[in-house]
């Protein structure tokens, strides 16, 4: 039996869930974690608590030749893949006057993970929805033209592309989710999180691109410039382009934050400062709210159905923010699981209905 095998022996036995085993010895829940995974063997120090607590020799946890060997050819192996993988500039391992510091290549590789993973979430769907838009556009105008007005086939086509763009974030955000955790090898603990994760992404990720959508509509200057035409045409689309780069820039990064967050609340040896989270969010919620009454008071009036989607996304960010200032309640399937799943069909249905409302009566 391996140095793994006795370790989960003994934990098992003993009726210990594996945090309650790294209580007991007083050792690392990662480590432990890593050792029954077969990724590392237990260091002498490991091997000591775990014996002194349960009362074992020490040399019953103390690996053979044949097992020293076999993990030392494992990590060689996996060593030489390390090298060979591309350079990624989100990447730096150590920093200046750290370089040698041994816990800072292990925070190096999971916040490159996480930045990697968060940006492949965000850019592919968005690749693979604009060029469904483009199709879907030429599709419906073609078939559809001497049937249906242009202002219909926009309002069928909108409520198709939101339902196709729901189901896209949904699938790749569930693939670069699990393949993250997974590689840190904590997917266990966040796997029933993902409704909250991907719900939570959405929410503020919509109030952003609201915020700035608004924020540099046209009719916040245009109508109140006197302008040539032709340079407030060439401006509108520039400063669209501008909003619409610095929209997904920021869900990048609201996306990548957010895979931060739940890290840190299962790991909580993660240098992540909750509070600037916290604060991020409350002025995501202000700055959108404020957007919304700028937006009302100079005439471009919002449907109701936006005003209603707002609020529910903002209650969702308050959710979030809930469960940062009660980590303990991160566990609750109905905080975690059920009330992001509600959210989310809302969220479909919002995305199918509203562009419908645009037809004229």
């Amino acid at each position: 039996m391996t140095v793994k095998d006795k370790i989960i022996d003994l934990r098992i036995r003993s009726g210990l869930t594996q945090e309650q085993f790294a209580e007991k010895a007083n050792i690392d829940l990662e480590q432990l974690k890593a050792v029954e995974n077969g990724e590392r063997l237990p260091d002498e120090d490991m091997r000591v608590a775990i014996s002194q607590a349960f009362e074992l020799s020490a040399y019953e946890l103390t690996p053979d030749i044949d097992e020293q060997d076999e993990y030392d050819r494992q990590s060689e192996a996996e060593n030489t893949i390390d090298t060979q993988l591309p350079y990624n500039p989100f990447f730096r391992e150590g920093s200046e006057g750290n370089m040698g510091a041994a816990s800072q290549p292990v925070a190096a590789n999971y916040k490159s993970v996480l930045r990697t993973n968060g940006i492949l979430m965000y850019v592919i769907p968005a690749i693979i929805g604009s060029t469904a838009i483009t199709v879907l556009a030429f599709f419906v105008g073609f078939f559809f033209s001497n049937k249906l007005s242009l202002s219909t086939n926009a309002g069928i086509a909108g409520s198709i592309l939101s339902l196709l763009s729901t189901a896209l974030s949904f699938i790749f955000v569930r693939i670069f989710y699990y393949k993250a955790f997974s590689k840190l090898g904590i997917i266990d603990e966040l796997k029933d999180k993902f409704w909250l994760f991907l719900t939570s992404q959405l929410s503020i990720s919509g109030l952003v691109a609201y915020s700035f959508s608004k924020l540099f509509d046209k009719f916040f200057w245009a109508e109140r410039i006197n302008l040539p035409v032709t340079l407030t045409e060439v401006l509108s689309g520039f400063i669209s382009s501008a909003s619409t780069v610095l929209s997904a820039v920021l869900a990048i990064i609201i996306t990548i934050s957010l895979l931060y967050l739940f890290y840190s609340f299962v790991n909580k040896t993660a240098t992540v400062n909750v509070s600037k989270y916290r604060i991020s969010y409350i002025c995501v919620i202000c700055f959108t709210v404020a957007v919304l009454i700028l937006t009302s008071l100079l005439g471009n009036h919002t449907r109701l159905l936006t005003i209603i989607m707002l609020i529910l996304e903002a209650l969702m960010t308050v959710l979030l923010i809930y469960l940062m200032n009660n980590s303990e309640k991160f566990n609750s399937k109905t905080l975690t699981v059920i009330v992001p799943i509600v959210f989310f069909a809302i969220n479909c249905v919002y995305g199918a209905v509203y562009p419908l409302t645009a037809l004229p009566a």
